[in-house]
Formats: structure tokens, C-alpha cells, sequence
């Protein structure tokens, strides 16, 4: 079993700044919250975790260190791994000086901002990170928190899910539970176990 959780509400968000590595402001009191609440529901839903992940921005450790305890799950050392799409030179800018418009998923192989990391790339990214949880994953329960970049990542190597539909239905702190799939030869492949939204 995979538990991939979503952060809760970070405070760069509300502070209009790109939240990346060194943008990001950790969670938000409202943030807090919402990984406390996502807590006391898989734990009410009996979701038990040998290990969580974390990637390495704030607001994913702090929302990680909340829920940890109520899993009985030990904290693994923050990784890139499953951090979200990397801004580059926009990381800790104001969202104001971003383009109006920007779809990083209309060309995964070009980067959706100047410097900023292709789609594909952190596509790689997730995949590594994932293989070396597979083992884990499947003889034991493993989770992560991460991001929406990822978490649609994740979405595309799970069989019968539209990525962009699960994103839309992911607000801040909830978690999707997958399980692996049942396709020969198909080792990071997923299904859809269930949600906590």
C-alpha cells in the first residue's frame, strides 16, 4: 500500500510567493490544521505506516511531522525525489512576477519557465524515488507527502485515472491510497485504492 498525501495550506501561498526550496514558508496555521485533520482520519480509518517520506520543502516535512505519529510511521530523511516542479530563479519570487499564464504540462520536455525543471524531469524523478519504495511499499505500508506536480506524476502510472481529474479532486492534506497493480511486468504501475479528502 502507497498513502500519498497531499501537504496541507502552505504560508508562502497566502504571502503570494513561489514556494520552492528556499521560498517556501512552511505551513500555514490553517495548513496545521488540515494535516492535523487528514491525521485523526486515517488513523480513524486504520491506516497504520511502517515509513512516510518527505521531500525536501517545508511545508511537506511540517505536514509530515504531524501525521507521522498518528500512523505509527517513521519519518524517512527528506528527499528531492518527490519535491514539486523546481521554479528555478523564480523560487521565493512574488507570484506576481510570473507569466499570466502557465501550463507546464503543454510540453512536459520544455521547461514551463526560464530555468525553471521540465515536466519530464521530475517525472524521472518520481519514478526513481518510487522504485526504491516498491519493495517496501508492497510488503508493508509506506506513505509520502508531497505535492501536486507529483501526485500527478503518480496519477499517470495508475491505471484507469485521469491525472488532471485527480488533481482538480486534490485539496490541501488530503490522500489518495494506492496499491500496486496487477499487470505482469508492470513494476511501478498503480490502482486506486480509496481517498481521505
Amino acid at each position: 500500500m502507497l498513502v500519498v498525501i497531499r501537504h496541507g495550506s502552505g504560508l508562502s501561498a497566502e504571502l503570494g510567493v513561489v514556494g520552492g526550496h528556499g521560498g517556501c514558508r512552511g505551513l500555514s496555521q490553517k495548513g496545521r490544521l488540515e494535516a492535523l485533520t487528514q491525521a485523526e482520519k486515517l488513523k480513524a480509518m486504520g491506516v497504520k505506516l511502517e515509513l512516510l517520506g518527505q521531500s525536501m520543502i517545508l511545508r511537506s516535512q511540517e505536514t509530515a511531522e504531524i501525521i507521522a505519529p498518528y500512523l505509527s510511521a517513521k519519518l524517512i530523511e527528506p528527499s528531492c525525489g518527490i519535491c514539486e516542479l523546481h521554479p528555478g530563479p523564480y523560487d521565493g519570487q512574488s507570484v506576481v512576477s510570473l507569466p499570466a499564464s502557465v501550463d507546464p504540462y503543454s510540453n512536459p520536455d520544455v521547461p514551463y519557465l526560464p530555468g525553471a525543471e521540465r515536466v519530464s524531469d521530475l517525472n524521472k524523478r518520481v519514478k526513481s524515488y518510487l522504485a526504491d519504495l516498491a519493495d517496501c511499499a508492497v510488503e508493508r505500508g509506506v506513505g509520502i507527502v508531497t505535492h501536486l506536480g507529483v501526485i500527478r506524476s503518480i496519477a499517470e502510472m495508475t491505471i484507469g485515472v485521469d491525472p488532471d481529474a485527480l488533481v482538480r479532486a486534490t485539496s490541501p492534506a488530503s490522500a489518495w491510497i494506492f496499491g500496486p497493480s496487477k499487470l505482469p511486468g508492470k513494476r511501478l504501475c498503480f490502482q486506486l485504492l480509496g481517498a481521505s479528502r
